[in-house]
């Protein structure tokens, strides 16, 4: 398990005595976890865990940016629904304004399936 290129194993876990996350994982159900951080190179990289079994453990991360990558996907909807609506309407007016539509519906499409992929990446825990 890697956490800014260090191996989570390799550096001692430290604790500044925060109350544990309540987690619902979709494996093991809710779960407390503990968090932690460790400092390869002198800055802390914070992660949360707990040991569910003997060796086993479920590791989280922060997402860091997730209200960025909700923010585009909001902004690919709008602009989905108004390359939409010029695109239809643009075939009854002139092709330039279909055209526009096209590419904004294309740049929409685009932005959220790239957003959704940042998200459930960003969400994924690690075991």
């Amino acid at each position: 398990m890697l956490i800014a290129d260090t191996d989570l194993w390799s550096r001692p876990w430290k604790t500044r005595g925060e109350e544990a996350l309540v987690v619902d994982d979709p494996v093991t159900g809710r779960q407390r976890l503990t968090p932690y951080f460790v400092e390869p190179h002198g800055k802390a990289h914070e992660f949360a865990a707990t040991e569910t079994a003997p060796g086993i453990w479920l590791i989280y991360r922060p997402t860091g940016h997730r209200h960025r990558w909700l923010a585009l996907r909001l902004a690919g909807y709008v602009f989905g629904f108004a390359g939409t609506f010029i695109f239809v309407h643009g075939f009854e007016t002139s092709p330039k304004a279909a055209l526009i539509g096209g590419v904004l519906l294309g740049l929409a499409v685009a932005a959220d399936r790239y957003a959704a992929a940042r998200l459930n990446g960003a969400n994924a825990s690690n075991r």
